[in-house]
């Protein structure tokens, strides 16, 4: 049987087995509807005040989805309630929470909701546990550059690096990993975008949580004032960053005589990180698994990439590479 067909036949049986497990768990038939996004192989349908998720428990981390969900609502941070869950067959029947997120919120509340997912990121770092999180270390950071090379480099545009080539990368990604490791380590989202926070009651809810992990302190401030999806004003992120680095110091997760440079410098070759890896994992995407909308937002991460490279001399060379053989050869 061919991939295609094996997967259509997977995901209607699984649709079947969800159609089922919603109809039994609220005692009447629910049309459900599919709902565009996320980036996994989990599904979402809508129907009746409700969100239905198939989460393949053979792929999906369904016992940490509940967990952190858990996790969350004890810290007071605000998702979404678990209304009925059957954590073995990985299905969930969730909150409603709408459809508005900070990626398509009005503009006249535009920068109240910006300062509170400001607020959301800096209170999850101080207030969620990670003791039991997976551990964003050296190997973790190593693996996920290696899907740029893999996924871009390699599969999508076809290049054969040269020894000096592949020793030049690997210098720069050891730049990058000591920034992230070189900062306070706390619980971090790890997709702290727009698209992830959605609006409800003038309040931030956070959604797609389950790959938290352990952390760098700045990571999901970089995600989201560096958002692969949204290219916020110079001037306007400016004035963001001055109110996250003043909320930090007011928290005490930097020291006062942390310098606004300094933190700048380190959030932005955090988000650097973040972009090299989404460069792999969107022509991972496209590659593996079919999903080729997110091609379109390749543009802007790269742009971001080749502006962080004049933070440090050291990306002089990365940077010429990448003007050379990526910039005018995505794929679209």
């Amino acid at each position: 049987m061919e991939y295609g067909i094996w997967y259509s036949f997977v995901i209607d049986h699984r649709f079947v087995l969800l159609q089922d497990f919603v109809n039994k768990s609220l005692h009447k038939q629910v049309k459900l509807e599919a709902l565009n996004g996320d980036a996994s192989f989990r599904r979402y349908y809508r129907g009746d005040g409700i969100i239905a998720l198939d989460s393949p428990p053979d792929t999906q981390k369904n016992q940490e989805f509940i967990t952190l969900n858990h996790s969350l609502h004890e810290c007071n941070l605000n998702t979404f309630n678990i209304l009925h869950q059957d954590c073995k067959l990985g299905l969930f029947i969730l909150e409603d929470l709408g459809d508005s997120s900070l990626f398509n919120c009005s503009l006249d509340i535009k920068h109240q909701m910006y300062l509170k997912a400001i607020d959301t990121a800096i209170k999850l770092a101080l207030n969620m546990p990670c003791a039991n999180l997976p551990v964003f270390d050296k190997a973790f950071i190593d693996f996920e550059l290696s899907i740029f090379t893999e996924y871009m480099l390699d599969k999508a545009l076809g290049l054969t690096l040269s020894n000096e080539q592949q020793a030049m990368l690997k210098a720069c990604f050891e730049i990058l990993a000591n920034n992230c490791l070189a900062q306070k380590q706390c619980a971090m989202h790890r997709d702290f975008h727009s698209r992830n926070l959605m609006l409800k009651d003038n309040q931030i809810y956070l959604i797609d949580y389950q790959d938290m992990v352990k952390g760098p302190l700045f990571y999901d401030l970089a995600s989201l004032l560096f958002d692969c999806y949204v290219k916020l004003e110079d001037d306007y992120r400016l004035t963001l960053l001055d109110y996250a680095y003043k909320q930090l110091i007011e928290y005490n997760l930097i020291d006062a005589n942390f310098s606004f440079d300094k933190f700048c410098t380190m959030l932005k070759l955090t988000a650097m990180q973040r972009q090299v890896k989404v460069l792999g994992i969107f022509c991972r995407l496209s590659i593996r698994d079919g999903k080729h909308g997110y091609l379109k937002d390749l543009k802007l991460v790269l742009d971001y990439v080749l502006e962080f490279c004049d933070l440090d001399e050291r990306f002089t060379d990365f940077k010429e590479f990448l003007l050379s053989y990526v910039k005018g050869h995505l794929p679209t």
